[in-house]
């Protein structure tokens, strides 16, 4: 859609354009047929819903391994789609104008520049930056940083890994609100999760159901005890708030926190007294931001041990681990006498696996360690809390040993490190043939011109 007013008409250019490529294409160039498909293929990806039977083929993508990523698929393709439409439409320009004559060409390269000049124009004269967030009372998209938040940032990015945070306070969707200087606020994913690198619950969909009801119910019901232990299922240590008034009781009187006032705090104080009776104490305060700890007594680790199948936490064994990476932990097992639940509070998935190591938690291996050794009994492998995993293990599993290491591996990562290797090496083949190509026609014009200087002579 055009940016201007009134310049709707404009829209017909692009496919008016790629469509004349096709029809003047006489010389059938296979490189525009060729980024006509994947532009076609692009296209329905996109949509997702092209006909009855494109929806029903989509879904049966999603058997493909790591096809899941694309369930969102607007925001996964939508810039391939623009890549392989800029493409398309560059192509098929350069065939039009190959067909026109000069004086025709030049007055088409003038109109496409003024229809780009023209669909600029909000972006030239800054109007575009200058919007207000629909339903606030005049609050501009366009932010400056705050820096006493950008210090927060950095001490939230200096905490432990092994637990999550709550983002307060809290949105409808997976959004986090942050007021900025000068009259702006930024409304969008988490800058806890994307600029510190810790995983937060912002909003309702990223805790996701039934927590996330559940979290509204305890709180509408004031069963802050309930809260905590709620809390400590999701491994939630800390609590994040940014008490600026601005972003919560005065410039947004509605969205993004429509749902959440019928349960939640309906202020910043509301929030600073229902924060003391959920929370332990303050651990850092900088101008608007807080960062508070939760009640260590209903706190789950990220990995700890429970008796049995109510994943009560018990003291033995000693459970110890490190974090390699996200698809990775080494866990150091201490005074194991009897069995137990080994619980991992990180969402349910087959491919997570535990693997016996005769290493210790501070040796770090390549990333294809577990590759070739066979993991403990599958079948001990349960869901936790609903959402995590676990695994039974007894001291047969370990050799009856008391203390040992074990691994937990997202096995199916195994297939982005195989198709890595492949697209590297797609990569290369591609450079190596076009030097190739060019190495072989810069030798072949010089033999050419060679020939030619000898003819003359």
């Amino acid at each position: 859609p055009p940016v201007v007013k009134d310049l709707g008409w404009l829209s017909i250019i692009a496919p008016l354009i790629t469509l004349l490529g096709f029809l003047l294409n006489r010389s059938r160039h296979k490189t525009i047929l060729l980024t006509g498909i994947f532009f076609l293929i692009t296209l329905f990806l996109l949509t997702a819903n092209i006909t009855n039977v494109g929806v029903e083929f989509y879904k049966k993508l999603f058997y493909i391994p790591g096809f899941s990523m694309f369930r969102n698929f607007i925001g996964q393709w939508l810039f391939v789609y623009s890549f392989f439409y800029a493409l398309l439409f560059g192509q098929s320009l350069f065939v039009l104008l190959s067909n026109l004559p000069k004086r025709y060409t030049l007055l088409l390269s003038i109109g496409i520049g003024l229809v780009l000049t023209l669909s600029a124009w909000p972006f030239i004269n800054g109007s575009l930056v200058n919007k207000v967030h629909a339903g606030s009372k005049n609050v501009h998209i366009a932010i400056k940083m705050d820096p006493n938040y950008i210090k927060t940032l950095s001490f939230i990015k200096s905490l432990p890994d092994d637990s999550k945070i709550l983002t307060l306070p809290f949105t409808d969707s997976y959004y986090q609100v942050i007021g900025g200087l000068e009259g702006g606020a930024y409304i969008g994913p988490s800058t806890i999760s994307h600029l510190a690198g810790k995983k937060d619950f912002s909003g309702y969909q990223i805790m996701t159901a039934p927590f996330s009801e559940k979290f509204m119910k305890l709180s509408r019901k004031k069963d802050y005890i309930g809260i905590k232990k709620l809390l400590g299922i999701l491994n939630i240590g800390y609590i994040f708030h940014n008490s600026d008034a601005r972003i919560y009781d005065n410039a947004f009187p509605a969205s993004p926190y429509t749902y959440m006032l019928g349960s939640l705090p309906k202020s910043q104080k509301e929030y600073e007294e229902f924060i003391r009776k959920i929370g332990s104490s303050m651990i850092f305060e900088n101008g608007r931001y807080k960062v508070y700890s939760t009640d260590k007594d209903y706190y789950l680790s990220h990995f700890y041990a429970a008796k049995n199948l109510s994943f009560e936490k018990q003291d033995n064994p000693k459970i110890v681990f490190r974090k390699i990476n996200p698809t990775k932990y080494i866990i150091q097992a201490t005074d194991v006498k009897d069995s137990y639940m080994l619980v991992f509070l990180e969402a349910f998935h087959p491919d997570w696996k535990i693997f016996i190591s005769d290493s210790s938690v501070n040796d770090t291996k390549s990333i294809f360690e577990t590759l070739g050794m066979k993991s403990l009994n599958n079948d001990n492998h349960v869901l936790a809390h609903d959402y995590a995993n676990a695994w039974y293990i007894r001291p047969g599993d370990v050799g009856n040993r008391q203390n040992y290491t074990l691994i937990v591996d997202m096995t199916g990562q195994r297939i982005f490190y195989v198709s890595l290797l492949f697209s590297i090496a797609t990569f290369l083949a591609c450079v190596i043939w076009g030097a190739k190509l060019f190495i072989m026609s810069t030798v072949t014009g010089i033999i050419q011109n060679i020939h030619e200087k000898e003819n003359k002579f």
